[in-house]
């Protein structure tokens, strides 16, 4: 039997429906709140990186659901405050929910 991880999967974007627009929920890979990067189209500065995929397996890994939602409300160092004056929690962006992960494959998260 497998040990039991868990994974972060986004239905959506928080300001909209639920759902991607090919209906797929994806699952976290990467995320790095605190990176500065330059869009190659616009030149305008992008704040924190997140990657999916729609497999599971290839979702990051949390040994604990405590471990998952201290990824979920882990503030930017880079932005650390929404124009609202609030903590600025990228992925509080998007839908999310937390899933049992029996795979056994992924990565563990670094804390960003």
């Amino acid at each position: 039997m497998a040990n039991i991880t868990w994974s972060i999967r986004i239905l959506g974007s928080a300001s909209q429906a639920l759902g991607f627009a090919n209906g797929e929920a994806r699952y976290l890979t990467e995320y790095q709140p605190h990176t500065v990067e330059c869009c190659v189209i616009t030149g305008d500065q992008r704040y924190g990186r997140i990657l999916t995929s729609p497999h599971l397996d290839s979702a990051l890994v949390f040994a604990c659901v405590e471990d998952a939602l201290g990824c979920v409300h882990t503030v930017s160092r880079t932005l650390p405050w929404r124009p609202d004056g609030e903590p600025n929690k990228p992925l509080l962006a998007f839908h999310l929910q937390l899933v049992e992960n029996r795979t056994g494959n992924g990565k563990e998260w670094t804390h960003g």
